[in-house]
């Protein structure tokens, strides 16, 4: 918490020269009575009601915001001056600043969630994946899908054979697949029938070879990343990646994970990150709420600002700095699987997200999304809209 807030306080003195700039965070401000303005660091907590019944719902609303301090002190925040223009979840790290007239309640008068650098436009002094380098003045062209890659009858992958002939004759740079692989919700497995091959034998020769087969003759890499539900997997967040295998053209990616690809720098999640956010934020006054969703991602600079997490997100804490974006990271690509539509957005001056969709749905074929980045040379400098393309296709 401390390390967020003291990034957002760097930017607030860095983007601001009034004289707010002035106050500091002080743990009084939770509790000491001021007519004076004050400025408190925590995190954004949801009161909850102990006379509810359990299965009664504890969602944040506007009476039930708190701010936690690292200490754990609490304050209740009004939020009634903010409510015009309002998007908070619980568990981002933000600043607040306005007034605590009883000392038991902070009249807000700004909130401050953006902890990212100033000038996290720079290109972050990462290692590059080798053999994966953009050349000069080309374009990266690369491929995204999201399962499920098979249909929910059975386990033969006729979608995934259909996805790796488009690869085949477009030739990308990159294949970028995200799972689930073997889902653990495919109705052969709500059909309880009794399989004589294994899960992860399943995974390694219908998917992983078939993948590598398919990508011998071309120049195509492929980065593999896991879904929670995979049931051949960890049921963990954040996971580790699926086992190597040691295959040239296949290389296996955590989730989350970030990547590097020639000067591109590319996120990768598919936790119900965007579900769970759209399900307990308080949203008020925004013209596009996918876009507000993604922004805090990138302000809070983590794949999963929730806290407490989802019912269906095993957050391991003792691993929660795997889930925050490196300090030097800022993604250019960031890919967001969901079950929402699919979409290709610019959420930021540097940053498409992209959510390709589930490539089967069902027993019918869904979407997987086509983007080309001019990456290096005189345009790499120049807006989104001038060097990327992001094309959402039917399979």
């Amino acid at each position: 918490m401390r390390q967020v807030g003291e990034k957002i306080c760097a930017r607030i003195k860095e983007t601001n020269f009034d004289d707010a700039t002035s106050l500091e965070c002080a743990i009084e401000s939770y509790f000491v009575a001021s007519p004076g303005n004050v400025r408190a660091t925590g995190r954004i907590v949801c009161e909850l009601d102990e006379t509810a019944s359990a299965s009664s719902s504890s969602r944040i609303n506007l009476g039930s915001v708190l701010l936690e301090s690292e200490e754990g002190h609490l304050t209740r925040l009004d939020l009634t001056k903010v409510a015009k223009q309002l998007f908070i979840v619980p568990g981002e790290i933000v600043i607040v600043e306005g007034i605590n007239r009883t000392g038991q309640c902070i009249e807000v008068d700004a909130i401050h969630d953006d902890a990212r650098c100033v000038h996290s436009e720079d290109t972050p002094e990462l290692n590059p994946t080798q053999d994966m380098v953009a050349s000069q003045n080309r374009a990266l062209d690369i491929i995204v899908a999201a399962g499920p890659f098979t249909s929910s009858r059975n386990f033969q992958f006729r979608p995934l054979d259909e996805l790796l002939n488009r690869v085949r004759s477009l030739q990308p740079d990159l294949l970028i697949l995200v799972g689930p692989f073997i889902d653990a919700s495919h109705q052969l497995m709500k059909d309880e029938l009794n399989f004589n091959i294994t899960f992860e034998e399943i995974f390694h020769e219908r998917v992983v070879l078939r993948i590598s087969k398919a990508l011998e003759a071309i120049k195509t890499h492929c980065l593999m990343v896991p879904s929670l539900a995979d049931v051949h997997h960890h049921y963990v967040f954040p996971q580790p990646p699926f086992d190597q295998n040691h295959l040239p053209t296949i290389t296996m990616l955590g989730n989350p994970a970030s990547a590097r690809v020639g000067s591109l720098n590319i996120g990768i999640t598919s936790s119900s990150v965007l579900e769970d956010i759209s399900a307990e934020s308080i949203s008020l006054g925004q013209d596009d709420r996918i876009s507000a969703m993604v922004g805090k991602l990138l302000r809070q600079q983590t794949y999963y600002p929730l806290f407490p997490p989802g019912v269906d997100v095993p957050l391991d804490t003792t691993l929660w700095n795997s889930v925050h974006f490196d300090p030097k990271f800022r993604p250019d690509l960031l890919i967001v699987t969901s079950k929402l539509k699919p979409f290709a957005k610019q959420v930021s001056k540097s940053t498409v997200c992209v959510n390709p969709g589930s490539l089967c749905r069902g027993e019918r074929g869904g979407t997987f999304a086509r983007t080309c980045w001019v990456t290096d040379g005189s345009l790499r400098e120049s807006p989104l809209i001038e060097r990327v393309s992001v094309k959402l296709e039917k399979l």
